[in-house]
């Protein structure tokens, strides 16, 4: 993890990471400028053609593509990509979240509040689910960035929408965690240090500080990376138990 380069990269699109930086400097993708700029700050690298398709950032040997969700649509990028070079999937997570309210004309900021939602690195497994068959393929890598981030928002009070708002902006402001997935055996960096000899999901749920469902997903990946081994059933649920070369690692 980078601290400096990952300042640089918020200077390099115009961020101050300020609480109250000058709203007509933004961009609609300035989250995912500031990670392009931060895995290379060379501009010449970024969004490069690669057969039919365009790549976020293309080095010699390894292609970037950042995606915040869907990765369900990078299906058919990872087959192409993944006959010839290598490919590191890049996954934001917002650890802290400061909520900022604009006026109508996004001129200045009309009230903000700290929101009490924390991110992990666990909630990758949802969108790892969806590309689950391209995981133990040796050229595919995946590397979890960890910030805070300030979220904009302009009220649009005849929204037909749960919330009379749309997003303008999400600013990185601070780098907490820079993960790198590069195998099979890096996957017990997901494993809680407190599980006990055998588990079910409810035992992870509870260690990881994540929700049921969300370990439910995640002990789906382990079980599959062979991070975690089944050792048959409580009712209706599997029992788990960490595979012999898999040891849990401290978040």
């Amino acid at each position: 993890m980078d601290q400096e380069a990952f300042k640089r990269a918020v200077q390099a699109v115009g961020q101050s990471g300020s609480n109250h930086p000058s709203i007509g400097t933004y961009s609609e993708r300035s989250l995912h400028a500031v990670l392009k700029h931060y895995i290379n700050p060379d501009p010449g690298v970024h969004e490069q053609p690669w057969g039919p398709f365009v790549v976020d950032v293309l080095e010699e040997d390894r292609i970037f593509e950042i995606q915040t969700a869907h990765f369900d649509k990078l299906r058919s990028k990872l087959e192409w990509f993944l006959q010839s070079q290598a490919v590191t999937l890049v996954y934001p997570v917002a650890a802290r979240t400061r909520l900022h309210w604009l006026d109508r004309r996004a001129k200045f900021v009309e009230r903000s509040r700290q929101s009490p939602k924390r991110g992990t690195i666990h909630q990758i497994f949802p969108e790892l689910y969806r590309i689950k068959w391209f995981l133990r393929h040796p050229r595919l890598s995946l590397r979890i960035l960890v910030v805070d981030v300030h979220e904009y928002r302009i009220p649009e009070p005849g929204r037909r929408a749960r919330r009379p708002y749309r997003l303008q902006d999400c600013i990185p402001v601070g780098l907490m965690e820079d993960v790198v997935i590069e195998g099979a055996a890096d996957y017990s960096r997901f494993l809680p240090p407190d599980l006990p000899e055998t588990f079910l999901s409810r035992d992870y749920h509870r260690a990881a500080g994540i929700s049921l469902p969300l370990a439910r997903m995640a002990l789906n990946i382990l079980y599959h990376m062979g991070t975690v081994e089944r050792t048959g059933r409580q009712g209706n649920a599997y029992t788990y138990t960490v595979a012999p070369l898999a040891d849990p690692v401290h978040a």
